[in-house]
């Protein structure tokens, strides 16, 4: 496992990040966990704002352009099943302008 072998690899380190799962750290007690997951945070936040400093974005920049503001309305209960595409969704909220404006 590469999660396994990153541990062996690099004993003594207190923290991960595993891409679509996020921040995971450990430590001797629930204390020490929660710290070392605020210095990480932290660690993060100066790193993403000396970036942002740098180059004026962080991860490439915006890749998808926003939708119209008058598409930007919060969902309704009453939204789900009625304005989604014609099939099965599980999970899925569906931004498209066309089928948030009646």
């Amino acid at each position: 496992l590469q999660l396994e072998k990153c541990l062996n690899d690099n004993p003594g380190i207190r923290g991960i990040v595993l891409g679509s799962h996020g921040l995971f750290t450990w430590g001797d007690t629930s204390y020490e966990c929660y710290m070392n997951s605020l210095e990480v945070i932290e660690k993060a936040s100066e790193y993403i704002a000396k970036k942002i400093a740098e180059k004026g974005s962080v991860f490439g920049g915006q890749k998808v352009k926003s939708l119209p503001q008058n598409c930007n309305r919060p969902l309704k209960p009453t939204d789900r099943g009625t304005r989604t595409i014609m099939r099965p969704v599980k999970g899925t909220i569906a931004r498209r302008c066309a089928i948030l404006t009646p």
